[in-house]
């Protein structure tokens, strides 16, 4: 390794690495029409991201859903609210709104009012209505 940086750190970055380039082929695989027998099971058992977990991320108002390991955290990272909570934080820095805050009414001020519980119903009424008017069932 190079000076002052240890084997430990060397390792990590390799670690690092790898887990972030499984993720984004994991992820690539919920886009796949066809994948092998072995990740379609990978995907069934939840060991890996399933397609309908994730597709869920792509419908109006594009605001939840973000995890593309698993999905394991999608339901902690929704019930914190921690990307309505992040949205505002850059908001706040930069004035830019998300897509689903454009998509969504109400969801822009519930989030700015901190009633997150409002930013989330709106999500909600918003994605409902989409998806019945594509004709996907609930």
């Amino acid at each position: 390794g190079g000076p002052g940086v240890g084997p430990e750190w060397e390792l990590g970055v390799v670690v690092f690495t790898n887990l972030q380039t499984a993720s984004q082929e994991f992820h690539k695989y919920t886009h796949m029409k066809r994948v092998s027998p072995v990740i379609k099971t990978l995907q069934d058992c939840g060991i890996i991201l399933p397609r309908p977990v994730h597709q869920n991320h792509h419908r109006s108002p594009f605001g939840d859903n973000y995890c593309i390991v698993n999905g394991v955290m999608n339901s902690l990272l929704h019930s914190t609210h921690f990307f309505r909570r992040l949205e505002k934080i850059v908001y706040t820095c930069t004035g830019n709104e998300p897509r689903c805050w454009q998509l969504s009414e109400g969801m822009k001020e519930g989030v700015l009012r901190e009633n997150y519980s409002a930013a989330t119903t709106a999500a909600t009424d918003r994605s409902s209505t989409n998806n019945r008017q594509e004709g996907n069932a609930e």
